[in-house]
């Protein structure tokens, strides 16, 4: 199976900018013959959105962008990140989507609260673990804290998987590499489950 890995740049605000970079590198990947792409995290909304997820026009436009996203994207898989309003709870979600349609939503169960961006003030925690099959590769999904905080939790939930996608929007720091490598790899060496991360 070829992955694609959409590094993109998005931009706080810029959902319909975000989007377009989002269909570009779907696009791109499916030209090159891959049949996965992913996204970093909160992809379609820019990172970090902030004091933007209050209003709800926001979240709305989010919505409806993603909605679009949808309509577009046919044989080729897409797992993209954005703020989901569901049910008026707020969450930090995932979607996998093909030929149309949304099949697998993920929602982020640890939230970060550094002073650079404190999840918990803005979005709802979700509950539960997500996993999806391709081509007969079983993938699973965390959301940055989700793996680099609770690695031995999340190995429980990850033992029958071929393969865990990590998004990620982690602002850089001095040897954040380093320690990347070195998370990834005890997870790695614990469970036997390759690794995908997008950041």
């Amino acid at each position: 199976m070829r992955i694609a890995i959409a590094q993109i740049n998005s931009t706080v605000g810029d959902i319909t900018g975000n989007a377009a970079k989002i269909l570009d590198a779907v696009n791109q990947a499916k030209q090159a013959g891959a049949q996965l792409v992913i996204t970093p995290e909160l992809a379609l909304s820019g990172y970090p959105p902030a004091d933007l997820l209050l209003r709800e026009t926001f979240c709305q436009s989010c919505n409806e962008a993603l909605t679009e996203l949808i309509k577009a994207i046919d044989d080729t898989t897409l797992v993209v990140g954005y703020p989901s309003f569901q049910e008026g709870k707020l969450y930090n979600a995932v979607s996998v989507i093909r030929r149309g349609k949304i099949s697998h939503t993920y929602y982020k169960r640890i939230l970060s609260q550094s002073p650079f961006f404190n999840e918990s003030y803005y979005f709802d925690t979700g509950t539960e673990s997500c996993v999806f099959e391709l081509d007969g590769v079983k993938f699973g999904i965390a959301i940055c804290a989700d793996f680099w905080l609770s690695n031995s939790l999340l190995a429980a939930d990850c033992f029958d998987l071929d393969m865990l996608l990590v998004l990620s929007a982690s602002p850089y720091r001095i040897n954040k590499q380093a320690s990347r490598y070195q998370i990834t790899r005890q997870f790695i060496e614990q469970t036997g489950i390759s690794i995908i991360h997008t950041n």
